[in-house]
């Protein structure tokens, strides 16, 4: 989860979130290594993907099938950006793709289980900060904002 802090909250229907600036800039650089191993699972899926059209290995299916459904729904997103763009940039919405991110979990998690296979210590070193990361940005989810007319 990675949030954009700014100081400039006219953008915003009502006030703006409650928590203050520095912790969301703190959130940003705790992601930081959650993002890195999203992007190595994603990277680890699209071996996957080129095993199985390369070489038609059984055991690569199910992740080149993921991993296609993840690159034909950016490549989509992306022609829909480019297609049909926005001077506020009303059509750039997270909402578009979230599909993707179940399916990157899981190639995330069985690349995982590579690191495990390969190497237990720095699979635990690694899911340990990954849970502590998970913990450090909880407050982000949740909000005692209500908004405006609830």
């Amino acid at each position: 989860m990675i949030h954009l802090p700014g100081a400039d909250f006219s953008v915003w229907s009502a006030a703006p979130p409650p928590q203050p600036i520095a912790y969301m800039v703190r959130v940003n650089g705790v992601s930081v290594l959650a993002t890195v191993v999203l992007l190595a699972g994603f990277v680890w899926g699209s071996t996957q993907l080129y095993r199985w059209l390369r070489w038609r290995e059984d055991a690569a299916a199910p992740y080149a099938l993921m991993q296609t459904t993840i690159l034909v729904s950016l490549a989509g997103y992306l022609w829909f950006l480019i297609g049909y763009p926005h001077s506020v940039g009303d059509t750039i919405k997270a909402a578009y793709i979230l599909h993707v991110y179940p399916l990157l979990a899981v190639t995330c998690g069985a690349f995982l289980l590579r690191v495990r296979g390969w190497n237990a210590w720095l699979y635990s070193v690694i899911v340990a900060v990954l849970v502590v990361t998970a913990l450090h940005n909880l407050p982000m989810l949740f909000t005692q904002y209500a908004g405006q007319g609830m």
